[in-house]
């Protein structure tokens, strides 16, 4: 934990009053929301962690399931396998990019599967994907009590959740136990030991989240 050694005012930082305004809303005063500023920054750090841990885990989890069940591991290429438009325009983009990086224009399908976004497995588990992906050849690689309406709507959350934090968004106002449930849904129903291993691995996030409080009144921030 780091107690900010001075009064720190960040609205400099900010460029301009409207973007500062976020922050100013929840409190008239300046170094208040420079605190809060501050905490909501640390906060983002600790959130990315477990989101790229749940995000590797998820797309590991649905690759290997479904090139298992398709039989080839570029199981996008799968003549009528029946994947959605928009499915198929993410794989396609994950393609171009990753023989962009790894100067090939034939990329194998772990590269293309490395250069993969988030978005691409939140599709998977789309309603859209649902009678050619989930029903056919998911379904039975999750617990029975695993649904995927659920599954879903939990990893989308989280995607947007980490699609803020990478556009340097804020979070603080987003209900941090909301997210922290649904972490712990989707990497349960990945492997029921996960929750605690990431629990233990990322033991920062809870207590940035329980330190709000410290953070704001006192300038005590974990950085």
């Amino acid at each position: 934990m780091t107690k900010l050694p001075f009064d720190l005012d960040v609205s400099y930082e900010m460029g301009t009053p409207p973007r500062f305004s976020t922050y100013l809303r929840c409190s008239n005063n300046t170094l208040e929301a420079s605190r809060l500023y501050m905490w909501n920054l640390s906060l983002a750090a600790r959130w990315w962690g477990p989101l790229s841990y749940t995000e590797v885990a998820l797309r590991n989890k649905l690759h290997d399931a479904l090139a298992d069940s398709v039989g080839r591991d570029d199981w996008w290429e799968e003549d009528n396998l029946g994947i959605s438009d928009k499915l198929a325009e993410k794989i396609k983009s994950a393609e171009t990019y990753a023989k962009v990086q790894c100067n090939d224009p034939n990329p194998t399908a772990d590269n293309v599967v490395a250069a993969s976004s988030f978005g691409v497995w939140t599709t998977v588990l789309h309603y859209e994907n649902a009678p050619s992906l989930w029903r056919n050849r998911l379904q039975n690689e999750f617990d029975s009590d695993i649904r995927r309406g659920p599954l879903f709507h939990n990893a989308y959350n989280l995607k947007k959740l980490r699609d803020r934090i990478a556009h340097h968004e804020p979070i603080f106002n987003r209900n941090q136990q909301e997210h922290l449930t649904q972490l712990d849904y989707v990497l349960e129903a990945i492997h029921p030991d996960l929750p605690d291993l990431a629990q233990d691995c990322f033991p920062g996030l809870r207590k940035t989240i329980d330190g709000q409080h410290a953070a704001i009144s006192f300038g005590e921030v974990d950085l």
